[in-house]
């Protein structure tokens, strides 16, 4: 017992120097580790263009619906039975200016031409008995020497007026069936197609009822909706009496079945359309049928591209569109290789390239590759630079 006791004493004065002197070593060692330096920042590898002044001619493909140029209701201004249809009003004939349409029973209309003849006879002898019988009053107050003029009353004057103006009414009479008459046959107004028929012989049609749709042949026209900013840049924005009779190159299909036609701008929609905040220009293609010069036809209700050509703009900077950052943004690549932003005006976007009015200057580096994290300030290297010094 005194020996376990003695070697305690012993023993703890020396665990206790030995703890001390690892905590002081452990203290030593902390203090003398020397600092982490952080990574060096990579320097990403970018593409830039050089910016030059150039001119460029706007061009602009838009799509738009081919549509008749003239079309008309064709409508019954008589009542009555149908007892012939020409051969052009069947869906989808032609026919020829004046050609038959349609022909109704003429039969009663012409008994009313009749009847109004007549009447327009027995009016007409009904103003001559009045004119003799006016002519004889005249006389006969002539001959009593009275100094007072006659009363128009006495003259038979109103008598007169009456059968004048019955004899007027009847002919007017007479005009109207005529007219009713010759509304019996209906002729074609205009060289066309018939897009609709809407009456069959032997159909009893009243009077306004509808026949048929009818198409010109003549012309189409084709809407193409524009933005504002776009008309700017084909210059019809301003005065459309002189600046909008240019040629329009239209387009349908695809591969090797493209057809081409080609038209003219005729007129502008001077308003916004609603839906979509476009103003339109209607763009005229004549003979759309014509086949002679191995062109295919223009059918109605066609989807068509139109190719719109605007004046040439100077001064102007052609950019790759990966150059766009935010709408209206570049960054530039200044000479000490740092990434540099730069607020630009585009005038259009395309969609492989940019055009832009201002904000760049000629041999201004501009930055085309794409980075998820850009900082006003960050160090680049550029393409070329990088190529050469690897080389060197």
């Amino acid at each position: 017992m005194n020996v376990a006791r003695s070697v305690l004493r012993v023993l703890l004065p020396l665990l206790v120097v030995a703890l001390g002197a690892a905590g002081a070593w452990a203290l030593a060692m902390a203090r003398e580790k020397p600092p982490v330096a952080p990574a060096p920042t990579a320097r990403p590898l970018v593409e830039v263009v050089a910016v030059a002044s150039s001119t460029w001619s706007p061009t602009l493909e838009v799509q738009g619906s081919v549509r008749p140029a003239v079309e008309s209701e064709l409508v019954s201004e008589v009542a009555g039975r149908v007892i012939e249809l020409g051969p052009g009003l069947r869906a989808g004939a032609r026919f020829g200016k004046g050609d038959l349409l349609v022909r109704i029973d003429a039969r009663d209309y012409e008994l009313a031409v009749v009847e109004a003849e007549a009447a327009v006879t027995q009016a007409e002898l009904a103003l001559e008995l009045e004119k003799a019988e006016a002519e004889a009053a005249r006389g006969a107050w002539d001959s009593l020497g009275e100094a007072k003029p006659p009363s128009p009353l006495v003259l038979r004057e109103p008598q007169l007026a009456e059968a004048r103006a019955r004899v007027a009414a009847t002919r007017a009479r007479l005009e109207g069936a005529r007219r009713d008459l010759e509304r019996t046959t209906l002729t074609a107004p205009y060289d066309g197609i018939t897009f609709e028929k809407s009456v069959d012989l032997g159909q009893y049609v009243a009077r306004g009822a509808r026949l048929a749709h009818l198409l010109g042949r003549a012309a189409v026209e084709v809407r193409i909706p524009l933005q504002s900013e776009e008309l700017a840049l084909l210059g019809l924005d301003g005065d459309v009496d002189v600046t909008l009779d240019r040629p329009v190159v239209l387009r349908a299909g695809s591969g090797d079945r493209v057809r081409e036609w080609t038209g003219r701008i005729v007129r502008r929609e001077d308003w916004l359309d609603p839906r979509t905040r476009t103003i339109a220009l209607v763009v005229r293609v004549a003979d759309p049928y014509d086949t002679s010069d191995g062109r295919a036809p223009m059918f109605v209700n066609l989807f068509v591209t139109a190719e719109l050509r605007g004046k040439e703009l100077t001064d102007v900077v052609v950019l790759p569109r990966a150059a766009l950052r935010n709408d209206d943004r570049v960054w530039v690549v200044d000479a000490e290789d740092r990434l540099r932003p730069r607020d630009v005006l585009v005038l259009r976007k395309e969609r492989d390239t940019v055009v832009l009015r201002a904000g760049l200057t000629p041999g201004d580096r501009v930055c085309t590759t794409p980075l998820d994290l850009v900082t006003d300030g960050m160090s680049v290297r550029v393409q070329g630079d990088a190529e050469r010094s690897g080389a060197r």
